[in-house]
């Protein structure tokens, strides 16, 4: 398509195809419809591929939970634009919406698509994910937005995902022990719900990172460095999952008074 066309031309087709996906209740040729995104998703014209985005992000959106069914057509595309995402994509702030649409969609679709399904794809998609979180090459909304689908993927696939379980420990845990500015509030509720994912994910792997997890949130309490955003549950999984720490209980009780209403002032991108 894009040897054969103009960029106005492919933009005019994406265009139109944003407005069939966003006021369309049917595609007949959904296939079709597929390629063209999957084409655009790595034009070399910005506009283009922005346009190829939305039309993409839209499309899974609003056809679920029919689309399920052509997984195998819908996952290369956020593999896709995973994959072609340029050090200036990762950075720039005026590419936030399409981040956000594009990770929605991959939630939404996450959520309605069957374990047996994703599993061919996860081996692909995980390290691609993991990639958005490093704090120097991406920005802190797609680091929150890439944090809070791998929360959404440890609920979905649980022990689908047991293979990349040490891989998102390490990638968590730093973003739990270093993460105290307050623009970073977000960011830090969205790894504590990927500890409480975890323990979907390996019960015996989680027991054994819980004691640092409960010290990190306890600390973070204390210095008035978390929301109440996922903090409880995590406190309730913890506390399920090791026995001793109900020793502890009383710590908890002191500092759970301190935890900062925050709830106006968070802004979480994806929860």
């Amino acid at each position: 398509m894009q040897g054969q066309t103009t960029p106005v031309q492919r933009l005019n087709v994406h265009l139109t195809l944003l407005v069939l996906a966003e006021y369309s209740t049917k595609v007949i040729h959904m296939l079709e419809f597929i390629s063209i995104c999957h084409a655009g998703i790595s034009d070399d014209v910005s506009m283009v591929r922005r346009h190829a985005c939305y039309s993409m992000a839209t499309m899974v959106q609003n056809f679920l939970p029919k689309i399920t069914r052509l997984d195998d057509n819908v996952m290369p595309m956020f593999i896709k634009f995973l994959e072609h995402m340029s050090e200036t994509h990762r950075l720039v702030p005026k590419e936030a919406h399409i981040n956000t649409s594009v990770f929605s969609a991959l939630e939404e679709f996450v959520e309605q698509v069957t374990v047996e399904c994703m599993k061919p794809h996860l081996e692909k998609l995980i390290p691609l994910i993991l990639l958005c979180t490093e704090p120097e090459k991406n920005s802190m909304a797609l680091r929150q937005l890439s944090v809070s689908a791998i929360a959404k993927l440890a609920e979905c696939m649980q022990a689908s995902l047991d293979d990349h379980f040490d891989d998102n420990v390490s990638v968590i845990r730093p973003v739990m022990v270093q993460t105290q500015l307050e623009e970073e509030l977000a960011l830090r509720a969205h790894a504590i719900h990927v500890c409480s994912a975890l323990n979907l994910v390996n019960q015996t792997k989680f027991s054994k990172v819980s004691p640092w997890i409960f010290e990190v949130v306890i600390e973070m309490c204390h210095n008035g460095t978390v929301t109440e955003f996922y903090t409880f549950s995590i406190l309730g999984v913890i506390s399920g999952i090791i026995p001793e720490v109900m020793r502890s209980l009383h710590r908890v009780a002191m500092v759970i008074k301190r935890i900062p209403m925050r709830m106006n002032r968070l802004q979480i991108v994806r929860s």
